[in-house]
């Protein structure tokens, strides 16, 4: 029996060895009137409630590694109400359309990208298509592979990495083994 409590104590040492000891945390108090009325004649009620408090990363290192979280795209919202004033890809075996809100908007299998393709023939960080702003409210489009290694194609010719290329309505450009039709409004 004591060879099993010297056990259980060595294996809760163990696993404590490489955590940090957080002291408790400080205490704020706050001061919460009733009916909200700061001249108010009522009492004032006392009430004592932890702050939270982020403990010192470089004091010790954590006992078992951390593994990376996907990081999710950004929410992009437009001011332009009227989606329909964007070009857009359409995806030619789904049907899928991706309306092109955001400038850059990046492709790629990262998960920051603005169109997040989980192909593995498509780079992490692929391709972009640039909105380019012309007279009269009219908007003219680029498309630039950003050194991906499997090429981007646009209408079967692989594109210069980082040279811009005008996309027109129309044009077919490949990323990876999915095809996308570029349209204007």
């Amino acid at each position: 029996r004591q060879e099993a409590e010297h056990e259980a104590v060595l294996k809760m040492q163990i696993a404590n060895a490489g955590r940090p000891e957080l002291s408790p945390p400080p205490i704020q108090q706050v001061n919460i009137l009733p009916g909200g009325e700061a001249n108010s004649k009522h009492s004032i009620v006392n009430q004592e409630v932890p702050r939270a408090t982020i403990p010192d990363e470089s004091a010790a290192t954590p006992s078992l590694p951390i593994r990376d979280q996907p990081v999710l795209a950004p929410t992009v919202l437009f001011s332009n109400p009227t989606p329909a004033s964007k070009g857009r890809l359409v995806n030619r075996s789904s049907g899928a359309i991706i309306v092109l809100s955001a400038n850059p908007f990046t492709i790629g299998r990262e998960p920051t990208n603005t169109l997040v393709l989980e192909d593995a023939m498509c780079s992490r960080n692929h391709a972009q298509i640039l909105q380019i702003p012309e007279p009269q409210d009219k908007v003219r489009y680029q498309i630039i592979d950003v050194g991906s290694s499997n090429g981007t194609f646009v209408d079967q010719q692989r594109l210069t990495s980082h040279q811009p290329f005008s996309l027109s309505a129309g044009n077919v450009i490949q990323i990876g083994n999915q095809e996308w039709t570029f349209q204007l409004p």
